[in-house]
């Protein structure tokens, strides 16, 4: 079996252990195909405009669930993520959107509900013909009513509804709860 793990907004450091003999593939998007049916996945973090790789990076680094002293982390930190946050606080572009956001520390269901729908309706324009795209990052699980456009939702149990999966079989997508549970409705979008 071949695993494939498509990074996100809290763990771009994966991609570094691509080629190091490991039986998986560590990828920042994936295309696929089965027959007919073209399947391409995306993390979800590249539609969030409050997303910015070097902060997120930085930021992971910092909120890293290694165990070790917080002298240590906080040594480590400056001397390994300097340039990363440097850059961070020197881009205008960043420091306006974190005044506006109020920080990423909010939970993506607050930070995300008033742009849900925003990116649902961009990922499924930007769906090419004859494909079908899955991605998560926003903790919403649906599917579009023309079952292009799949988000797997989310496994943190304080989501609205969470522990989901996408089946993809025939060129179809179908959400699960997990435990067997279909969700059977579609989005708008």
């Amino acid at each position: 079996m071949r695993v494939h793990y498509v990074a996100g907004n809290h763990d771009y450091h994966v991609l570094k252990m691509q080629g190091h003999s490991y039986p998986f593939n560590f990828v920042k998007s994936l295309e696929l195909t089965d027959g007919d049916s073209k399947y391409r996945f995306l993390h979800g973090y590249e539609f969030d405009t409050d997303q910015k790789e070097t902060l997120m990076e930085a930021l992971c680094r910092v909120m890293s669930d290694e165990i070790e002293s917080v002298e240590s982390q906080a040594w480590s930190t400056m001397t390994r993520d300097l340039g990363d946050l440097r850059s961070m606080l020197a881009d205008p572009l960043m420091r306006e959107r974190r005044r506006q956001q109020g920080g990423l520390m909010v939970k993506p269901e607050i930070r995300l509900k008033n742009k849900l729908k925003g990116i649902e309706r961009h990922v499924s324009s930007i769906v090419q013909p004859g494909e079908i795209l899955v991605f998560g990052h926003t903790h919403r699980p649906f599917i579009n009513k023309i079952e292009t456009v799949a988000n797997c939702g989310s496994w943190v149990s304080d989501s609205p509804i969470h522990n989901t999966y996408i089946e993809l079989s025939s060129g179809k997508p179908r959400l699960f709860a997990f435990g067997g549970e279909e969700i059977l409705e579609r989005s708008e979008c």
